[in-house]
């Protein structure tokens, strides 16, 4: 058996919408970054045995959706045509401390961070 361990700093910019609950109700106001205690972090743990891969993937956001975690699954293949989609999976540690991922608070799956969070997390 064969291991590979990684990771990668996903804390977004300051001024990023968090994946809290909001300021005030109504009108819905976001919450947004104001600065770092300790970075945000993409944990990663590849297995590999007799040909099979399969990977664990630890984010710090407060949990992934599902059309991201296809997302993710299709672009890891892509560069790494070995590892199936089915042997990715994805797990958060459920904090409400990093940016919107779950589109509740006024990100939407096209931004930005969330583009370069998925490339990340691939990467």
């Amino acid at each position: 058996m064969r291991a590979g361990y990684s990771q990668v700093n996903i804390t977004p910019q300051p001024g990023a919408i968090m994946a809290a609950f909001p300021r005030k109700r109504e009108p819905m106001t976001p919450r947004r970054l104001t600065g770092v205690h300790d970075p945000l972090m993409t944990r990663v743990l590849a297995l590999e045995q007799d040909g099979m891969v399969c990977v664990i993937c630890s984010s710090d956001l407060v949990f992934w959706q599902t059309r991201d975690v296809l997302a993710i699954r299709i672009l890891a293949n892509a560069a790494c045509p070995e590892l199936a989609p089915g042997r990715i999976m994805l797990c958060c540690t459920h904090t409400h401390h990093a940016g919107d991922i779950s589109y509740l608070f006024g990100n939407s799956p096209g931004d930005t961070w969330v583009e370069e969070l998925k490339a990340k997390t691939v990467a």
